[in-house]
């Protein structure tokens, strides 16, 4: 793809990650901004890219005869990487004996991608090959992670290589555009790959390189410690601060060092500016253009109402850390965003990536969505809370919502007193029965091995699960079977190092980029937990099968979307979501 360099200002790039059925929304809320603000940017999206190279009968076919099994039967010294290739192996080898061969996988994918869905579901093993589709696109990830240890593993067995020509294409591009900054955005996730293609830019050109997102958040001097490619860290929003850095450099400019919420070096040391909250008029609408929208396999967008967390007092949280305060935005902005995309690029589906969508502010948006394009169907996440009534979840199934994703956690009132969640357990089965007589599909957040959590109390986690799941008022989704994860930066964590009682020993955490702590709890009471768990996993898989439910987690989500918007126009699905 050939792009116009005329007057382009910075290139934007996201890299790969386990998501691919719709695109992330920090691009395009950043090309948004940067537009408003007078500047011109292209974005590369190296995950939607490189999944599309890889997912095609050819490539599957080379990755299960001949490069997964040379890597299976020669990296002896890299036990991990050799545990993941025989992985996917076995995975590839599950789906076939399900009756998914790889030409059915890629033929759904092609179908995906040209949004001819009906005929694919409505065929178990046109159904099947759907959900294939999304089991290798998360095994994919364990090529792309191997690849950055062992860049040769495709020459090695093929003439081409899929990764590497499209780096090649992308660097080619900053080679024309000569852009003035390069950014990147960064999960957890994508680091390492980020960090091998910064690199290769660097080497290539003397542009600056800016970097921020969730993970430079929580690291920004890590980053620039460890990695010398990277010139700047800009944490938490990067609206207003993006386009002031940019034009800082453009301008040669010694205000660089005043830019709000900015690491960088100076005379070999590190140094931060001061840091500042976004104000929330600075929240603009996101440029959707500037992503390759046929690249996704379903036709649905994420939209934001808000940032951060009303709440933000969990003490197991640290997510809400991730935004400089809790914002809402106007009602009719983000409708007019929805509108936007849906006329434009005639999306139907959206993903509200608030933490928690706020009640008031959800009732406003889903009564504006009713009025002037009722056909949109959307989900959330959502937090339990006394201002959900039926009347409520009424109004929202009317102006779209179709799926609400809510933080349990527990089913154990002492729990969620010990978590301080501000809710009641009445008040959350009340929620879930509302929410599910209105006609919206409900998922449950939950884990297990929460400090002080007895056998009872997981107990009564699993039975009322059990209960919501054999009255269809949930959808069988179980998270539950995550154990309990101790972060740095909660407040679980600041009482955990000088309360002894809550675990018997703890390992603080290890190496520059790391933030979850390891900890040691009673080997009998651990014992009792899986014991029950496994139980509950198999009662409930059993359920799933004998209704025919289609398995769900958080790398199709939108496919719940997708299925239930068939369903509703009249193409009969032969798996269910519900």
């Amino acid at each position: 793809m050939m792009l116009n360099s005329a007057e382009t200002r910075i290139v934007l790039i996201t890299c790969p990650n386990k998501n691919v059925d719709y695109p992330g929304l920090a691009i395009p809320v950043l090309a948004g901004a940067l537009r408003a603000s007078g500047y011109k940017s292209v974005a590369f999206d190296l995950n939607a890219t490189i999944r599309y190279r890889l997912m095609t009968e050819q490539w599957l076919s080379a990755l299960r005869t001949s490069i997964l099994p040379f890597l299976a039967r020669r990296l002896f010294s890299n036990s991990l990487i050799q545990q993941r290739a025989v992985l996917m192996i076995e995975w590839l080898m599950h789906l076939e004996s399900l009756g998914c061969s790889l030409k059915d996988i890629a033929k759904a994918r092609d179908a995906m991608l040209s949004r001819q869905y009906a005929e694919q579901m409505k065929s178990e093993v046109g159904f099947n090959s759907i959900l294939g589709v999304f089991h290798v696109s998360r095994c994919l990830h364990n090529i792309i992670d191997l690849y950055l240890a062992c860049p040769w593993i495709f020459s090695i067995t093929c003439d081409v290589d899929p990764i590497e020509e499209e780096i090649t294409g992308v660097l080619e591009q900053i080679s024309r555009l000569k852009p003035e900054l390069i950014g990147l955005s960064i999960l957890d996730i994508q680091r390492q790959f980020s960090m091998y293609l910064a690199e290769r830019i660097k080497k290539e050109f003397r542009i600056p390189i800016v970097i921020g997102g969730p993970d430079p958040t929580k690291f920004p001097t890590q980053y620039l410690l460890s990695y010398s490619q990277i010139d700047f860290v800009l944490t938490r929003e990067a609206e207003e601060t993006l386009p002031m850095l940019l034009k800082s450099i453009a301008d040669r400019n010694e205000a660089i060092r005043y830019t709000p919420n900015l690491y960088y070096r100076t005379n070999h040391s590190l140094c931060h500016s001061q840091l500042r909250y976004q104000a929330p008029q600075e929240t603009g609408a996101p440029d959707y253009s500037v992503m390759p929208l046929s690249l996704y396999l379903v036709p649905a967008l994420p939209v934001q109402a808000s940032r951060g967390c009303s709440w933000a007092r969990c003490r197991f949280c640290v997510h809400w850390q991730t935004y400089s305060q809790h914002m809402l935005r106007p009602t009719k902005q983000v409708v007019n965003d929805m509108v936007s995309a849906y006329k434009k690029h005639d999306i139907k589906l959206f993903h509200f990536t608030d933490d928690a969508l706020p009640v008031e502010l959800g009732t406003a948006i889903a009564e504006e969505v009713a009025t002037c394009i009722p056909s949109v169907r959307w989900l959330s996440y959502a937090k339990f809370s006394s201002e959900f009534t039926l009347n409520v979840f009424d109004t929202w199934y009317k102006g779209g919502c179709r799926v609400l994703e809510w933080g349990f956690e527990s089913a154990s009132q002492r729990i969620l007193n010990s978590m301080d969640k501000g809710v009641t357990c009445h008040t959350m089965i009340r929620n879930i029965n509302d929410s599910a007589d209105s006609g919206i599909l409900n998922k449950l957040f939950a884990f297990h091995g929460y400090p002080g959590e007895t056998c009872n109390d997981l107990k009564l986690t699993l039975d009322t699960i059990s209960s919501l799941a054999n009255k269809r008022t949930i959808r069988l989704f179980f998270p539950v079977r995550n154990k309990f994860e101790l972060l740095w930066g909660s407040r679980i964590f600041d009482r955990a190092l000088y309360d002894k009682s809550l675990f018997s020993r703890i390992r603080l955490p290890r190496g520059r980029f790391s933030i979850r702590a390891e900890y040691i709890t009673d080997d009998a009471l651990n014992n009792e937990k899986r014991e029950m768990l496994r139980s509950f996993n198999i009662s409930m898989t059993k359920l799933q099968c004998n209704r025919h439910i289609y398995p769900s987690d958080d790398d199709n989500v939108t496919l719940d979307l997708a299925t239930i918007d068939m369903n509703e126009r009249g193409v009969v699905t032969s798996l269910s979501a519900k």
